[in-house]
C-alpha cells in the first residue's frame, strides 16, 4: 500500500537555507551534502539539485511528491465547499449542499458551541455517575457503544474475517486511549498531555479545586492500560489482528463481569448473526479484566467522561480546538496553529468526502485517464505472470496458482461505478435550522456506528476511500487493488508523460500493489480470500528463505545516518517495492535511455522532505520506507538499475550478484 501523509489542507511553501547533509533546520531531506554519482547514492544524485536548500515552512511537517496534488485538490475542494455553502441555504436538506452549508454554518458558529458545551452528553455521564456495580457500569458503556461506535475501554466493531472474506467478524479491539503510544520525549510528552487533560476535565464539568489530583490518577490509569497495548505498527500484520475466539472463550476472558450480558448490550447477540469473534489483543483485554473490580468503580467512571469528553474536545470551542490541534502538532513537531475557516473546510472535506467526491470528479477529473490506466494495468499483469514462469525456485503447482492470482486480480481504477451508494445520507442542521457543531458531529458517529451494524448482514466488496484520496491499496481479503482518482494526476501521472516516466511513477505504484498478493501478509491467502496455504511446503519453505535474507539485508541500512531500519518492521513493503521494480524495468529492458527514465522518476517520486520527529514516530508506527531508504537500498538488489547506469565493484551501491536480495 502506498500510504500517503497528507491532509486535504497541506499547503507547502518553499525557502531557501543552507544545505547540508541530510537534515536543514531539524528537518531531514535524506541527501548527502556533496554531488553524488548515480552509482554511489542514487536518491542524492536525483533529487540534490531540487531540493538541496528547500526546507519545511509555516508549520509544516513534511513534503512529498504528493504535494502538488494535495495543494491542487485542496484548491478544487474549496471552490465546490464554497458554491455548495452559497446554495445551501436555498437547498433540500437532503442536498449536499445543503449538508455542506450546515458543516460550515455549525462548524464557524463559536457562540452556539459554547452554549453547547458538552451538554448532549450529560444523560450519559448522569447515567454512568449513577452506576453502582462493575456489572452495571460495562453494560451501561457498551450501550453507548452500541450507539456511538465505541465504550473506549471495550470497543467492539465488524469487520471482514480474516479468515475467509465471504463472511464478516466482530472484533473486541484494544482499548481507545487519549494515547497511542508516548513519543519521543515522554517526561515533556506527559507535561503537555496533563495540561491539556486540565482543561477536557473543566470542559465535562469538574470543579477546577479538585481536577490537579484527578489528572493524575486518570493519567496513570491511562498508561497502565497503554503498557498492555500494542504499538500502532500491529495493525499492519493480519497474523497478530486477527485472534479468533468462541463466545465462551471470549466470556471466559471477562471472569469478572457477566461478559455475555456486555456483548448482548453492545448489540451483537447470537441472534444477530454474529458467529465469528475476534481478540485483538489478549493481554490488553486480560488487563481490562483485571480492572474490573469493584474498588475501580469510581476511577472507571472517571475514565468514560473523560475519554468521551476529549474524542469530541475539539467540537465544544473554538479554544479547545486549538488547544487539542496544536498538541498533535507539537508531538510530530509542528509549530503551526489552526485558522477555523481553514479547518472547517479540512473538515467538511473529511466527512462528506465521498459527496464532495462525486462533485470534484464531475469538474476536474478527465474521464479518458480512467480507460488508459486500466490499460496499462493489463499489461502490468501480463508482465508479472511472466516473471512468475521465470521462477526456478517455485513448483509448476505453485507457479500456476500464482499466476491464477495475478490473473484474477481486480483492479479498480478512479472511481466505483456505483458511487452513489456511497453518498452519506445522515441529517445535518444549519445554526440557522437550530443546529449545533457536536450535533452535527454526534449525527455523523450515529450513523457511522448503524452502519457497523449492516455489515453483520451483507459482506461486500466495499471502497475503502473517497476517490479524491491520493492513494492506491491491495485489499487482501478480496484479492483486489484500487487506485483513486486522486493518485492520478501530475505529477504521478499524466497522459502527456512519456512512457518511461509513467512507468517509472504509476507504473511502480500499480506493480507494487500487485506484488502485496506475495508479501508477507498477502502470500497466506488464497484468490478467494481464505487465509489458507496454497503453496508446495517446499516452495514456502523457499519463500522464507528468501524473506529472511531480505530482512537481514535491509537491516543493515539505514533510515537517516545513525538510525538503523528493522528489515522485519518494513518487510511487506521492500517485497512490494523489490518485485514492482523488477516487473516495470522489464517493459523497456532493452532501452538504456527509458530504463534510466523509469529509475529516475521512480527516485524522484520518493522524494521526502519531513520533520525529524514526525519521522523518528514514523518509523515506529509505518511499515513503509521513507526517503533515500526507499530507493538506494532497493537500487542494490534491481539488475536493471546496474544495466541502466552502468554500476561496477568499487561504487557504493554495488552488491555482488549472489548477495543481492529478492523475491522473485
Amino acid at each position: 500500500m502506498y500510504k500517503k501523509l497528507l491532509l486535504i489542507t497541506a499547503v507547502v511553501i518553499f525557502s531557501i537555507s543552507s544545505a547540508s547533509a541530510y537534515t536543514v533546520d531539524n528537518v531531514e531531506n535524506f541527501l548527502s551534502a556533496t554531488t553524488e554519482r548515480a552509482q554511489d547514492d542514487f536518491y542524492s544524485y536525483v533529487n540534490q539539485k531540487s531540493f538541496t536548500s528547500r526546507r519545511l515552512y509555516n508549520g509544516n511537517i513534511y513534503y512529498d511528491y504528493t504535494s502538488e496534488i494535495a495543494y491542487n485538490n485542496y484548491l478544487h475542494i474549496k471552490d465546490i465547499i464554497n458554491q455548495s455553502i452559497r446554495k445551501g441555504p436555498k437547498c433540500d436538506k437532503s442536498s449536499t449542499e445543503y449538508k455542506v452549508y450546515a458543516l460550515y454554518s455549525t462548524f464557524l458558529d463559536e457562540k452556539k458551541r459554547k452554549e453547547t458545551g458538552i451538554k448532549p452528553f450529560q444523560a450519559i455521564y448522569d447515567k454512568v455517575n449513577a452506576c453502582t456495580t462493575i456489572q452495571e457500569y460495562v453494560e451501561t458503556i457498551a450501550e453507548f457503544g452500541r450507539e456511538y461506535g465505541t465504550s473506549y475501554l471495550l470497543p467492539i466493531y465488524v469487520y471482514e474475517n480474516l479468515e475467509d472474506a465471504s463472511k464478516p467478524a466482530v472484533y473486541l479491539d484494544q482499548s481507545e486511549l487519549v494515547v497511542a503510544w508516548r513519543k519521543g520525549d515522554a517526561s515533556q510528552f506527559d507535561k503537555n498531555i496533563m495540561e491539556l487533560l486540565k482543561q477536557v476535565f473543566l470542559t465535562a464539568g469538574y470543579n477546577k479545586k479538585e481536577i490537579e489530583e484527578k489528572v493524575k490518577t486518570y493519567y496513570k490509569f491511562t498508561l497502565m492500560l497503554l503498557a498492555s497495548k500494542n504499538t500502532p505498527s500491529f495493525t499492519y500484520s493480519d497474523k497478530l489482528t486477527y485472534k479468533p475466539y468462541s463466545f465462551d472463550q471470549l466470556c471466559k476472558v471477562f471472569s469478572n463481569v457477566d461478559f455475555a450480558k456486555v456483548i448482548e448490550k453492545s448489540g451483537f447477540s447470537k441472534e444477530n448473526n454474529v458467529k465469528e469473534w475476534s481478540v485483538v489483543n489478549i493481554e490488553n483485554a486480560k488487563a481490562i479484566n483485571d480492572i474490573l473490580v469493584p474498588e475501580n468503580l469510581e476511577t472507571l467512571k472517571e475514565f468514560f467522561i473523560i475519554t468521551n469528553t476529549y474524542y469530541y474536545f475539539k467540537e465544544t470551542s473554538f479554544k479547545n480546538y486549538k488547544a487539542l490541534t496544536i498538541f498533535e502538532n507539537k508531538n510530530n513537531g509542528s509549530t503551526s496553529i489552526p485558522e477555523m475557516i481553514p479547518s472547517a473546510l479540512n473538515y467538511i472535506a473529511n466527512n462528506l468526502n465521498w459527496r464532495i467526491s462525486k462533485l470534484w470528479l464531475e469538474r476536474y477529473f478527465p474521464k479518458e485517464i480512467k480507460p488508459e490506466v486500466e490499460k496499462l494495468c493489463e499489461e502490468i499483469k501480463n508482465t508479472y505472470i511472466e516473471m512468475l514462469d521465470e521462477q526456478t525456485w517455485l513448483s509448476k503447482e505453485t507457479i500456476e496458482y500464482a499466476k491464477n492470482k495475478v490473473k484474477a486480480i481486480r483492479i479498480e481504477v478512479a472511481y466505483p461505478d456505483d458511487i452513489d451508494s456511497y453518498l452519506e445520507t445522515y441529517e445535518l442542521l444549519s445554526s440557522k435550522d437550530g443546529g449545533s457543531f457536536l450535533e452535527n458531529v454526534i449525527s455523523i458517529r450515529k450513523y457511522y456506528a448503524k452502519q457497523k451494524f449492516e455489515k453483520l448482514k451483507e459482506t461486500k466488496y466495499r471502497w475503502e476511500h473517497a476517490p479524491y484520496n491520493i492513494n492506491a491499496t491491495y485489499q487482501t481479503l478480496y484479492n483486489s487493488i484500487i487506485i483513486y482518482a486522486g493518485y492520478l494526476q501530475s505529477p504521478i501521472f499524466n497522459l502527456k508523460y512519456d512512457r518511461a516516466t509513467n512507468l517509472g511513477i504509476m507504473g511502480t505504484i500499480i506493480a507494487h500493489e500487485i506484488s502485496h498478493s506475495f508479501d508477507t501478509n498477502g502470500s497466506n491467502y488464497t484468490i478467494d480470500g481464505k487465509r489458507k496455504s496454497w503453496w508446495n511446503a517446499n516452495d514456502y519453505d523457499a519463500y522464507k528463505q528468501r524473506v529472511q535474507k531480505i530482512i537481514d539485508f535491509y537491516s543493515n541500512e539505514e533510515i537517516v545516518p545513525g538510525l538503523k531500519a528493522k528489515g522485519e518492521h518494513y518487510i511487506t513493503e521492500i517485497i512490494a517495492d523489490l518485485a514492482s521494480l523488477k516487473c516495470i524495468a522489464r517493459l523497456c529492458e532493452d532501452n538504456k535511455a527509458e530504463l534510466q527514465t523509469v529509475f529516475t522518476s521512480y527516485a524522484k517520486k520518493n522524494y521526502l522532505l519531513i520533520n525529524r520527529l514526525f519521522l523518528y514516530n514514523l518509523t515506529e508506527s509505518d511499515p513503509h520506507p521513507l526517503g533515500s531508504f526507499r530507493v538506494n537500498p532497493h537500487m542494490k538488489n534491481t539488475d536493471a538499475f546496474y544495466k541502466a547506469f552502468d554500476v561496477k565493484p568499487g561504487d557504493r551501491l554495488y552488491v555482488k550478484d549472489k548477495d543481492r536480495v529478492s523475491l522473485w
